[in-house]
């Protein structure tokens, strides 16, 4: 089995090429993004940086290999550049949300007359409605999340601190800076609560949030912490010992990588009720807000700040358990190398 891993070099990105490792599965990672602000861990595994043309010309020498494209974006031009390849294609709620804000269904449709095979995946379920309804089909897979790693620290007591982990990057279709703004408007701090806001993004996103962060601790006292990037290991303890992580998202396609392991360490999920949010959490598992609705993004901080430990250990039980039973990243291998599987067959 031979892939190229055609994906950015995100922290979730890194942890599937550790998985591919893992299982033996034998991949070239590639990508079209320049690296992403902040310090790399040194033992990590990273992506080979690569242009357009670069990536055209790997594509073309890719003809017994599976090409796995984990986001789409630049990559439309080395798929529409080449044919008769293998694909696999993630869709991701961001491509999606691209997709029909311009009704471009009929790309997919004609990559698949230019390719070989082409296998569309998706972790949510009403991506997976609307391109069926267009006459594209595309396969569930979660994307799973490694509780061996992701889990609740070993003596975890169970007492709500005051803590609270901004768990997305810093491109605006994350909206950071509502996260951060309206932690300040919502007074919490001034009951020593505190913001920690890790992430990568490009140098002006990041600059963007880090100059928020500076700017908003003139008014609250330096209870917003900016973090930026944070190796693997930085991120299990971060989540371990904060009781909430919050994403105010609008374009996720299933339950975000990022809010599921925030989850499967007992930190409880502050998220807005977009697309497929409330299918995974509710209230015997986390805190919804209304999406675009500032009030309730403040009255839900608010709220959480009052919230009684024995709720919260509830919801912080309940969250670890959800995540454990159906988000399992061997589950994911399984079914990922299934899919794999059948190219050979055919």
């Amino acid at each position: 089995m031979n892939i190229l891993l055609v994906a950015s070099d995100s922290t979730h990105s890194c942890r599937i090429a550790l998985r591919y490792r893992s299982s033996g599965i034998n991949f070239i990672w590639k990508s079209l993004y320049p690296p992403s602000v902040g310090k790399h861990e040194k033992n990590e595994i990273k992506p080979v940086f690569c242009g357009i043309f670069h990536m055209v010309r790997e594509f073309w020498k890719s003809r017994g290999r599976i090409i796995h494209v984990h986001y789409l974006g630049k990559a439309l031009i080395p798929i529409f550049l080449s044919v008769n390849r293998n694909l696999v294609i993630n869709f991701w709620g961001s491509d999606f949300v691209k997709l029909k804000k311009y009704k471009l269904f009929w790309l997919l449709k004609l990559i698949k007359l230019l390719h070989s095979k082409v296998i569309f995946i998706s972790d949510a379920n009403h991506i997976i409605s609307t391109l069926k309804k267009s006459g594209i089909e595309v396969e569930h897979v979660i994307f799973g999340t490694d509780t061996h790693l992701f889990k609740p620290k070993d003596k975890f007591d169970e007492i709500k601190n005051k803590k609270i982990i901004s768990c997305r990057n810093f491109a605006p279709l994350y909206r950071i800076e509502d996260i951060i703004k309206f932690f300040v408007i919502s007074e919490i701090w001034k009951d020593d609560w505190e913001l920690y806001v890790y992430g990568v993004g490009s140098q002006v996103d990041t600059t963007r949030i880090h100059k928020l962060c500076i700017e908003s601790n003139k008014i609250c006292n330096k209870k917003v912490i900016f973090l930026g990037r944070q190796s693997q290991e930085q991120i299990v303890e971060l989540f371990q010992n904060a009781s909430f992580h919050i994403s105010a998202a609008i374009s996720d396609g299933g339950l975000s990588a990022a809010v599921a392991e925030g989850m499967a360490c007992g930190s409880v999920p502050i998220i807005n009720d977009a697309v497929d949010n409330s299918i995974h959490v509710n209230h015997d598992n986390g805190v919804l807000f209304l999406t675009d609705n500032l009030d309730s993004l403040i009255d839900t901080y608010k709220n959480c700040a009052k919230m009684t430990t024995e709720d919260h250990r509830k919801l912080s039980n309940n969250a670890v358990e959800k995540i454990n039973l159906e988000f399992s990243s061997d589950a994911f291998m399984n079914k990922i190398v299934g899919i794999y599987k059948r190219f050979n067959d055919d």
